[in-house]
């Protein structure tokens, strides 16, 4: 069982939004991983909310009061109401104020612990209190509750230290910025830098005073009087737009500051795409989500010290973060960005990288679920997740999968996955559909259902419970990973339940299917490859990579490459879309070759190679492509080695394995996936095609190239690889997510 339920207060509306809403996402993230996740929102009579189950664990009761008073009279009973009928391991307060208040007075009663975010007014912050009569009045109940509550969530390392510096316990302090989950929409956006263009700077947020526009437009006034030239835009509205307006008037910048006015959460990256340098000039900040999105969307960024900036900007390396209130500082460091176009592109790529590297949305769950896990004590810590809080890691697993071979041509990687995760636990115990060649360590055993000797469905799924009663019999299990096998967790789903056993199912393919539907519901969690790799319901789904052995799959210790060779590695099936590579490739000169290299797995398969032989005569192509036998997984690498250029013609919905292995053997890769976007980094213009001249056109380009040129993105292609989808990094996630479900 995952042994955890809590109880959140706070003005989370936006859980009524639809499911395509942010919140909504988020909080459902964290409820499938609760047995029980009820909130209770802050609402007025004119919202017209109701009370809704938004999941099994997730349930949601709006106050539907008349007035603030009232709401909060309301909050607290319900909060008192569910204590009492349900069995609550937590509280959780959205803010220090009202919302704390109340988590705290009801935890002192009923014993329970209680943990505060801060993710927005600072009770600390000597801007935030001098900007109005409210803040002053609120801030002592604000430091009333931060004392007296055991655990402070906090956004970033600026707020922490300010904390501490109150003398707030740091021990009771964690850190978990709130990274939006729509980063690849600014991940996306394609930066190029024009040169002799006016350079654009941009400002999104609420034109309210904490914002400090005044400021912003006053530094616009000294860069124009210094003979700079560029455009502001500002992005959003507020109380402080007419008095800015007039301001902008009086400074003179009537033809360089744009008003635009707020936009829709959906056009939001537009702007950004349009922008050479993002600029904050705050007092006070909470959750600063514009200089994450500032950040992937490759804009250099100049910010004031507010809370959240040491998080999004590296100082000197993807921007500036300058003193609050410090025109000059502001001015000096705009100068430099708005003079050097390379210096705007070298640090917009680098905050681009900083985001991929740091703040990857799939950690908001784990985070927060690390967080409450060691407030409630429920479980000791487990080394690595959210700085070493969590649940504890599985030490005896089982896991599923379709074969355990490790000569299969197909599938015989999974037998690293074995060998990888088994080194992280003290007992493996594999339950595969086809057994082969054995090559597994000590602590692995490995039992079939017998597919390889031919047995019938129903003699198979006798084999496969007969295996499992006796697993769970002998040894006590603590998690379960399955592997492409659908059937698998459907079958041993609610037995594994029964026994409190979690059960997360790897699935990475675009066809959904019955038996998909049924093991989602039977999974605790589904794992993924890709963000578009798995295509059901996302009610319960990490994407946690994919897990190559770069030590297998590492560059050739000599250059061995062929600089005619064009190689296509992956199964011989309709998906792979064989026939834009061969049209691609007639269009390259006669001094080119091809080899396809890769193995059928039915009827459909071998009618498809058919056709290829065919389109292949057809284009005349037939001394200049080969369709090579497929090799075993510890011959591939040789193969990679020997190419110039390797192409992977998969679309959206899968993650293929053969473009990583590729890339991690220090080869080009060019792919037709969009999902690869984040591995391509800062080669995507070059290596990502979605028609066949596009594929022509790139693979011209980099086979123009020398061999020091195509080693240096096959090198860097690499480094990619090793950061984001190693066998090493993979395989602590799968336990993490396993130990994150008990």
């Amino acid at each position: 069982m995952k042994s955890l339920s809590v109880l959140s207060f706070g003005s989370t509306r936006g859980l009524w939004d639809g499911a395509t809403a942010e919140d909504f996402r988020r909080l459902v993230s964290y409820g499938e991983q609760l047995d029980a996740y009820l909130i209770v929102a802050h609402s007025c009579k004119r919202h017209g909310l109701r009370p809704a189950r938004f999941s099994p664990q997730l349930e949601a009761i709006p106050t539907d009061a008349f007035c603030a008073l009232d709401s909060f009279l309301r909050m607290a009973w319900i909060g008192w109401s569910a204590l009492r009928s349900r069995p609550i391991d937590l509280l959780q307060a959205q803010d220090p104020f009202a919302f704390g208040l109340i988590a705290v007075l009801l935890g002192k009663l009923t014993r329970r612990p209680v943990n505060v975010c801060v993710y927005g007014p600072n009770v600390f912050d000597p801007h935030w209190r001098a900007s109005s009569l409210h803040n002053r009045l609120f801030a002592p109940l604000g430091r009333w509750v931060l004392r007296r509550c055991q655990g402070v969530q906090v956004d970033g390392k600026m707020t922490a230290r300010s904390l501490a510096a109150a003398g707030i316990d740091p021990a009771r302090i964690a850190i978990k910025a709130m990274v939006p989950a729509n980063l690849t929409q600014f991940l996306a956006i394609d930066r190029r830098q024009t040169p002799g263009a006016v350079p654009r700077l941009l400002f999104v947020g609420r034109l309210a005073a904490q914002k400090n526009l005044p400021l912003l437009l006053e530094c616009a006034r000294l860069l124009k009087q210094a003979g700079h030239r560029f455009t502001l835009t500002l992005v959003g509205d507020g109380p402080e737009e007419p008095s800015l307006r007039a301001l902008a008037t009086r400074a003179g910048l009537d033809g360089e500051v744009q008003f635009r006015g707020a936009l829709p959460r959906d056009r939001i990256a537009a702007a950004f795409a349009e922008a050479d340098i993002f600029v904050l000039t705050s007092d006070f900040e909470g959750y600063a989500r514009v200089l994450m999105e500032a950040a992937a969307a490759a804009l250099p960024v100049v910010t004031t010290a507010v809370s959240g900036s040491d998080e999004a900007v590296a100082d000197g390396e993807t921007g500036f973060i300058v003193p609050i209130g410090a025109a000059a500082a502001v001015v000096e460091k705009l100068t430099l960005l708005l003079g050097d176009a390379a210096l705007r592109q070298r640090f917009g790529d680098a905050a681009r990288e900083h985001v991929r590297a740091d703040l990857d949305p799939a950690s908001n769950t784990p985070a927060q679920l690390a967080i409450w896990h060691r407030l409630a004590r429920s479980a000791p810590p487990i080394p690595g997740v959210a700085a070493g809080l969590g649940a504890p890691r599985p030490r005896h697993l089982l896991l599923f999968n379709l074969v355990t071979d490790s000569q299969h041509p197909i599938l015989g990687f999974t037998t690293q996955w074995i060998r990888e995760l088994a080194a992280r636990v003290e007992t493996v115990h594999v339950l595969t559909m086809y057994a082969g060649t054995i090559d597994v360590p000590e602590n692995v055993r490995v039992s079939s259902a017998g597919r390889e000797r031919g047995w019938s469905l129903p003699r198979r799924v006798l084999e496969f419970y007969r295996h499992l009663f006796r697993i769970l019999r002998e040894e006590r299990i603590d998690g379960c990973f399955s592997h492409m096998n659908q059937i698998f967790s459907v079958l041993a789903g609610p037995v594994l339940r029964g026994k409190g056993i979690p059960l997360v199912t790897w699935y990475a393919h675009p066809k959904v299917t019955l038996s998909l539907k049924l093991a989602h519901l039977a999974s605790d969690h589904i794992v993924t490859s890709l963000p578009r790799a798995y295509p059901y319901r996302h009610d319960k789904v990490t994407v946690i990579g994919q897990g190559i052995d770069t030590t297998l799959f590492a560059p050739a210790a000599e250059p061995v490459a062929d600089d005619a060779l064009i190689l296509c590695v992956g199964r011989l099936s309709r998906v792979k879309n064989h026939p834009t590579m061969l049209r691609a490739f007639a269009a390259l000169p006669e001094r080119f070759r091809l080899a396809i290299l890769g193995a059928t797995a039915g009827a459909d398969d071998e009618a498809y190679l058919a056709e290829l032989h065919q389109l292949t005569a057809t284009l005349g192509l037939t001394s200049r492509v080969a369709f090579e036998p497929p090799v075993p997984p510890t011959q591939l690498p040789a193969r990679y080695h020997r190419c110039a250029v390797h192409v992977n013609l998969t679309g959206p919905g899968f993650g293929d394995k053969v473009a990583w292995e590729a890339m991690s053997c220090g080869r080009p890769c060019l792919v037709a996936n969009d999902d690869f976007r984040e591995t391509l980094g800062r080669y995507e213009h070059d290596l990502l095609f979605h028609t066949a001249e596009e594929l022509t056109a790139k693979l011209t380009h980099l086979l123009a190239l020398t061999p020091q040129e195509r080693e240096a993105i096959g090198q860097y292609q690499r480094t990619q690889v090793q950061r984001l989808h190693s066998l090493p990094r993979l395989a602590e996630r799968i336990l993490s997510v396993i130990a994150g479900c008990r």
